[in-house]
């Protein structure tokens, strides 16, 4: 049995293209700090990692205090 205390931080990277819809977002705690959605129109190979880059950058959330990423 996992037990997870209250004190317990997380922060994570949302990515979501299963539908038509690109949804990213920035996760920290329990709650969105930032999100951005978009129509990818088939083009997520160009669009997906500067898309996420700026989310990252405007939000200046570093990379290595990620816990995790959900993709779906």
């Amino acid at each position: 049995v996992i037990i997870f205390k209250k004190s317990i931080k997380m922060s994570y990277l949302l990515i979501d293209t299963s539908t038509d819809q690109c949804i990213l977002g920035i996760i920290e705690n329990g709650r969105v700090l930032d999100q951005e959605i978009f129509p990818h129109h088939n083009l997520l190979s160009k669009l997906l990692l500067p898309s996420i880059q700026s989310l990252i950058q405007k939000n200046n959330f570093p990379l290595s205090s990620l816990s995790f990423i959900a993709t779906g």
